[in-house]
C-alpha cells in the first residue's frame, strides 16, 4: 500500500507481473526484466478507485566485478511507459527516473 498523508491523499495500488532473465557474462551478473504494470489510485477527491491503462516497463541491472574483485561496477536502468490519463483527465507522459 503506498498513501499520502497530504490533500491529493493518494492510495496507489499496482501489480507487476512478467519474467526476468539472467544473463550470462563472464563474471557477475545482469538481470533484464520485461514487465506489465497494473496501477490504480484512489486519491481523495473521486469516489471509485481509478484504473489506469496497462503499460510495459523493461528493467536492468548489473553487477561487474574488476579490478581483482577489489571493486565492482553496479546499476540498474529502468524505462516505464505511458500509462494513459489520471484521475482529471490529463495524460500523462512517460517516467524518466533520472
Amino acid at each position: 500500500m503506498n498513501t499520502k498523508n497530504d490533500g491529493y491523499a493518494s492510495k496507489k495500488r499496482q501489480f507487476v507481473i512478467g519474467p526476468t532473465i539472467g544473463l550470462a557474462i563472464p563474471k557477475g551478473f545482469a538481470n533484464l526484466s520485461i514487465l506489465a504494470l497494473f496501477e490504480s489510485n484512489s486519491p481523495s477527491f473521486i469516489n471509485e478507485r481509478y484504473r489506469y491503462k496497462t503499460h510495459p516497463s523493461v528493467g536492468l541491472t548489473w553487477g561487474i566485478p574488476f579490478a581483482d574483485n577489489q571493486w565492482s561496477f553496479n546499476g540498474y536502468a529502468v524505462w516505464i511507459a505511458e500509462k494513459g490519463t489520471n484521475e482529471s483527465g490529463k495524460k500523462n507522459g512517460c517516467r524518466d527516473p533520472y
